[in-house]
């Protein structure tokens, strides 16, 4: 696997850049986020933060994923599109980590679902840390479990060569290879859908 530049291993990944800095670089955008890491992008500076929802079931707390550009005297908002995932429940912002071994640049799973009516749901979602702008490239239903046991499921998100799978086990016991289209991952055969 190689390197997506300028990193020099895994560890200065997921690193925190002075608080000040991110905030007076986002000013009025921030928004409401709880800045929670950075990740160096290149000549970019990645920064991950969370917010709240509202207090219902029905509401979802989110992962938002913005890029700021270096200057010499410090960071500001780049124009690059962000990414925004929530898949949550009662306000709560999903689940979230930076995956090295998914592909060559970082990516941020982040996972988040709830449980109606019995029926416990989890999505994945990969967001990529292109070099030009943070992509999400998949959003997949990775666990499934409800109270009787039946048709429970789960599935791992692993690299495959230039591409990823997802292998499922319990009531579905297959490995979906996801192949790279463009800016997406495309499965081979449907995903799961229902929930």
């Amino acid at each position: 696997m190689r390197a997506h530049p300028p990193l020099a291993s895994a560890k200065t990944w997921a690193r925190v850049v002075a608080p000040a800095l991110v905030a007076a670089a986002l000013g009025a955008h921030a928004g409401g986020l709880t800045q929670v890491a950075t990740v160096d992008v290149g000549p970019r500076v990645a920064v991950i933060a969370t917010a709240r929802g509202g207090e219902s079931h029905a509401d979802s707390g989110r992962v938002v994923v913005r890029y700021l550009d270096r200057t010499r005297t410090g960071l500001r908002r780049s124009a690059a599109p962000e990414v925004s995932e929530g898949r949550a429940s009662w306000g709560a912002a999903p689940a979230w980590k930076v995956r090295s071994d998914l592909a060559d640049a970082p990516v941020v799973a982040i996972t988040g679902g709830g449980t109606w009516q019995g029926v416990t749901c989890i999505w994945t979602a990969l967001v990529e840390l292109d070099i030009n702008a943070p992509r999400e490239i998949l959003v997949a239903l990775t666990l499934h479990s409800s109270e009787s046991g039946a048709g429970d499921y789960q599935a791992r998100v692993a690299r495959d060569g230039r591409g990823m799978k997802l292998v499922y086990s319990g009531a579905i016991r297959r490995t979906i290879r996801l192949r790279r289209v463009d800016r997406e991952l495309v499965p081979d055969t449907s995903l799961p859908m229902e929930c």
